[in-house]
């Protein structure tokens, strides 16, 4: 366990490319609230190694770095995520390569998590060959999928010494995910790359993208999001906003593909699509070797009375200039979504209102006093009006299992400990139990 310690202006000049500059963790070690700043090195190697299940890293910042590391490949700048640990509750920030090759500040792999941490500020404008990786978060995953979950990744940049370096295809200022990840609930925002490709995402894996905000990204003069390669990509309930580019733009979304075996299956879900380059969405030639589903989305180019629910228009964002990309009342994209399991929740981690019969009123709550059952909804309703209830089926399926669950549970906790059951609670994610007898972890 290491914990309340700060390590302060290193300089490095161990070449094992398997030694990690000033830390290394591993076989279930504990770091957190520790500060690791003021590091340079001219060598390859991370400043910090996570490795292994059950090995954590919390409410830990690494900042103010610089590597000047010559033809040297350093795999994660800042920390390197391996094998199924986790880092949460961390800020990586201002960390700064000059020369050398990365695949970016923060590398997750095999199974890793980073949760409700901040990537920020970090440049790799020197860097050379990035082959597809990213200056904020890049995903190669060797192994077990990875998660990044309610995270910011925000103003990282590639410069414009990576522009036809080697013939590479060059990385996203933002995020790459190179092999199968999901990310959810995270802000990519206001990243920069001058190179070809690519301001906000770069994606060559099988990917899910679930309530992400895509936001304010600039590229040179390739697309905001960019698919290669062969894989299912899914990206739903996502907001893409306010992107652009320098040289005149090349799409929003740019999908290449290969001589693939598996042909390429991208989808897009609920998502909306407003003040980017056009077009939307920017394809390779209809040959066949890739599926494209677009439905229920907002996107400029929608056709009228489109059979795949899609909408175009202004989606009517309360303050889009200040980057408030919360709905107004009267937005076309209300009431115009599907529900899809899996995602109860909004980027804010509020509960998603359902709207059953699709009339643009949902419910939110309900509550019952005094043998009066009172509905909360969305949007009020004319008095005296007749309403039509529907029920969300996938939800509600759900709830079914975990009230269920609640039952065993409670049976075996009250005969095991004689107690009762007082209470419990049917939450979006969790269910909450109330017992009148103190029951610890151990027990």
């Amino acid at each position: 366990r290491l914990e309340n310690i700060t390590f302060t202006g290193a300089r490095c000049n161990n070449d094992n490319p398997l030694v990690p500059r000033v830390l290394s963790a591993s076989e279930g070690a504990f770091v957190t609230n520790c500060v690791f700043t003021g590091h340079s090195t001219n060598i390859k190697g991370q400043l910090v190694l996570v490795t292994g299940e059950g090995t954590r890293v919390v409410d830990t910042t690494i900042s103010d770095a610089l590597f000047t590391g010559g033809n040297n490949w350093t795999m994660g700048l800042g920390i390197q995520i391996l094998d199924g640990a986790v880092v949460s509750d961390s800020v990586i920030d201002n960390v700064d390569m000059r020369v050398g090759k990365t695949d970016g500040t923060v590398l997750l792999s095999g199974g890793a998590r980073l949760l409700r941490s901040t990537v920020r500020n970090c440049d790799i404008s020197g860097a050379q060959g990035m082959a597809g990786r990213a200056a904020g978060v890049c995903i190669d995953s060797k192994g077990a999928d990875c998660l990044v979950e309610d995270c910011v990744i925000e103003q990282n940049s590639i410069g414009k010494d990576n522009i036809n370096y080697g013939n590479y295809d060059q990385g996203a200022g933002g995020l790459a995910v190179l092999s199968a990840a999901t990310v959810r609930r995270t802000v990519i925002r206001n990243n920069t790359s001058e190179a070809a490709f690519c301001g906000g995402v770069y994606c060559t894996g099988a990917a899910t993208f679930e309530n992400c905000l895509v936001a304010g990204n600039q590229t040179y003069s390739g697309p905001v999001l960019y698919s290669r390669e062969y894989h299912r990509v899914h990206i739903c309930n996502c907001t893409v906003v306010n992107n652009s580019t320098f040289s005149g733009g090349d799409s929003t979304f740019k999908i290449l593909t290969g001589s693939a075996k598996d042909p390429s299956r991208i989808f897009f879900t609920n998502t909306i699509f407003h003040n980017n380059p056009l077009p939307t969405f920017k394809l390779p030639e209809e040959d066949g070797s890739f599926f494209r589903t677009v439905s229920h989305c907002l996107y400029p180019e929608a056709p009228a009375d489109d059979p795949d629910g899609n909408v175009s228009g202004d989606p009517r964002l309360i303050f889009l200039s200040v980057g408030d990309y919360t709905l107004n009342a009267d937005s076309p994209c209300i009431d115009t979504g599907v529900d899809l399991p899996g995602v109860p929740v909004d980027i804010d981690g509020r509960e998603r209102p359902l709207d059953g019969n699709r009339d643009g009123v949902a419910v939110t709550d309900t509550h019952e006093k005094d043998g009066v059952i009172f509905h909360y909804c969305t949007a009020p309703l004319p008095v005296g009006s007749t309403v039509k209830g529907a029920v969300d089926r996938e939800r509600r399926f759900d709830l079914m299992q975990q009230h269920s669950g609640e039952h065993i549970v409670s049976g075996i906790i009250c005969g095991t400990f004689g107690c009762d059951n007082v209470g419990f609670h049917l939450g979006a994610e969790t269910v909450v139990i109330d017992f009148n007898h103190a029951v610890s972890p151990e027990e």
